[in-house]
């Protein structure tokens, strides 16, 4: 019983912290000693952040960057290393003693990047191939591959259900038959149900298709030991 109640105790333990930041002076809190749960994370500290910001008449906090409203989130540097986790937990594994004031500097964090377009595929994604005058080239776990245009709408050009298990790999390679100048290109798509495909690639003006060249090739799969 006394085991199970100190770690409770430990989980309720306060961290004497004081905040500081480099960012422009709206956005600096009062840099004075804080009782903080051991059980901190980053956004329970950004919400204590911007809970100071308010108290200190700072009501637009949010403007900077934020034009959905939502309060900032930010980063935090505690003891000069970045808070990934509890804060408790993060003094522990560096050694750090909770019975000092520990200094946290805070920052704005940085949002995930959004990819300007997306490409809308049927299944997940298992291996792409890009074509500067072709496409782009993917093959799903589906077994489907298709080809997407490289620049622009990113509109889809075409689609194929070339193997009966998911597409592991794809490469281009150029048909080389003898006296042949200027043969075609050939995307190579391999997939996990032991098969090799091959298909001829036409790079026609703002148009493409991929047409299944005639025979295919059993791919040898080697058996993993046991």
């Amino acid at each position: 019983m006394s085991e199970a109640g100190g770690e409770e105790d430990g989980a309720n333990q306060k961290v004497l912290c004081r905040f500081s930041t480099n960012l422009p002076s709206n956005f600096k809190v009062p840099e004075t000693d804080l009782a903080l749960p051991s059980s901190s994370t980053r956004y329970g500290l950004s919400q204590t952040v911007n809970a100071l910001l308010k108290a200190a008449g700072v009501e637009d906090a949010h403007e900077l960057g934020q034009e959905d409203g939502k309060q900032r989130v930010f980063d935090f540097l505690v003891e000069g290393e970045l808070l990934r986790g509890e804060l408790g937990r993060h003094l522990a594994k560096r050694g750090l003693s909770v019975e000092k004031t520990i200094s946290i500097e805070y920052f704005f964090a940085v949002e995930p990047p959004e990819p300007p377009t997306a490409l809308d595929l049927p299944d997940w994604v298992g291996s792409v191939k890009v074509a500067r005058d072709c496409g782009v080239f993917s093959g799903c776990f589906d077994g489907t591959v298709s080809v997407h245009d490289i620049a622009g709408a990113r509109e889809l050009r075409c689609a194929r259900s070339a193997h009966a298990d998911s597409v592991s790999a794809l490469e281009l390679v150029r048909a080389t038959e003898a006296g042949n100048e200027g043969a075609p290109e050939v995307l190579v798509t391999a997939s996990k149900d032991g098969t090799m495909r091959g298909w001829f690639v036409e790079p026609a003006e703002g148009k493409s298709d991929a047409k299944r060249r005639d025979g295919r090739r059993k791919k040898k799969v080697a058996k993993e030991d046991t």
